[in-house]
C-alpha cells in the first residue's frame, strides 16, 4: 500500500491564488510584500506584467507592457521600484535601456534609452554606457532618473559600492529551498522523503526547506509511458515534521518536458508556488 493512500485529503488549503492568462515566466519579490510577475505568450510574442500583495493576493495592477510587446525583461526590484531592461537588438542577449516603474501603482517613473542597469544601492541606481572608446558610469536618482554623479576615469569606487550593495542585499522575509543535506537524510529525513515520494523513483534533485516545524519538499517523478520522450511530474509535499504527517500534496506541473528547480518559496504563514505555469498560489501553512 502506498504511504499516500493513508492521506485522502489535504489538511491545508490555499489562502489565495492569481491566474495569468498566459505563462508566468518569472517572479520578483519586493522588500515590502509585493510579488511582481512577468507573463509571456510565446506564440503571439506578447508580454505583460502584474503585481499582487503577498499577504492578501490583491491584484495591485496587471496587463501592463510599458510600451514594449516582447523585447523587455525584469532587471531588479529596489526601493519600491521595478527596473526593466530592453535589448540592444532583437534576439541578442545584451541588455540596454532602462525603465523604472513604481511597484505600488504600476506607473512608469522614468526611462533612459542610453544606459544599462548595473546595480542599486540605497536611493540610487547605478548604470553604465558604452561609448566608442570607453565605458562611463553614472548614478541616478532612483525615483526621478536624474543623473546625480558621473564616473569617467575610474570604476574603482563603483566596484567598491557594488560589493557593498551585494553584501547588503537581503530578502529576509522570504526563504528559498536548498539541497537536501546528508545529515538530514541520516536522521528523520529518510522516512519523510519516503512519505513524500510514496515509494516512487525520484528524477533529479529535491527542493528542501524546514521552517517552524514544517518540512516542505519539491521534486520530480517520471510521468507517462515516455513514447514521446521523457516527461516529469513536478510535485510539492508539505509535512508536519514532528508528527511525520503529510499535510498537503499538489502536482505543480503534470507533464513537464524538463526538470524545474526552485519550485516554491516561503514567507510565513504562506508557501508560494506556481501551478501549471499560470497560477500563483499562496498556501496557508502556519495559520495565525
Amino acid at each position: 500500500m502506498r504511504l499516500f493512500s493513508l492521506f485522502q485529503s489535504n489538511a491545508l488549503s490555499p489562502a489565495w491564488s492569481y491566474t495569468s492568462p498566459t505563462t508566468i515566466w518569472r517572479l520578483m519579490l519586493s522588500g515590502d510584500g509585493k510579488i511582481i510577475g512577468e507573463s509571456r505568450n510565446a506564440d503571439a510574442k506578447r508580454l505583460s506584467y502584474f503585481c499582487v500583495d503577498d499577504r492578501t493576493g490583491k491584484t495591485l495592477w496587471e496587463g501592463k507592457n510599458f510600451g514594449e510587446d516582447w523585447w523587455m525583461g525584469m532587471e531588479a526590484v529596489h526601493g519600491g521600484v521595478l527596473l526593466l531592461h530592453g535589448f540592444a537588438k532583437p534576439d541578442m542577449p545584451q541588455h540596454q535601456r532602462m525603465t523604472a516603474v513604481d511597484v505600488e501603482t504600476g506607473e512608469i517613473l522614468w526611462s533612459n534609452a542610453e544606459l544599462t542597469y548595473w546595480f542599486g544601492f540605497h536611493e540610487r541606481v547605478y548604470a553604465y554606457r558604452d561609448l566608442f572608446e570607453k565605458r562611463i558610469g553614472v548614478s541616478l536618482n532612483l525615483r526621478t532618473g536624474e543623473v546625480e554623479e558621473r564616473f569617467d576615469e575610474s570604476f574603482d569606487e563603483l566596484h567598491a559600492l557594488r560589493a557593498l550593495a551585494r553584501s547588503e542585499e537581503k530578502q529576509d522575509a522570504y526563504r528559498f529551498p536548498e539541497p537536501i543535506a546528508e545529515e538530514w537524510l541520516a536522521g528523520s529525513g529518510s522516512y519523510l522523503l519516503q512519505l513524500a515520494t510514496q515509494g516512487e523513483t525520484l528524477a533529479g534533485e529535491v527542493d528542501f526547506l524546514e521552517e517552524k516545524g514544517i518540512t516542505i519538499l519539491g521534486f520530480h517523478l517520471r510521468a507517462g509511458d515516455e513514447t514521446d520522450g521523457v516527461r516529469y511530474r513536478n510535485v510539492l509535499r508539505v509535512i508536519d515534521t514532528a508528527r511525520r504527517k503529510l499535510l498537503y500534496s499538489e502536482t505543480l506541473v503534470k507533464d513537464a518536458r524538463a526538470l524545474i528547480p526552485d519550485s516554491f518559496f516561503v514567507r510565513p504563514p504562506f508557501v508560494y508556488f506556481l501551478k501549471e505555469h499560470k497560477t500563483l498560489i499562496a498556501l496557508n501553512v502556519w495559520k495565525s
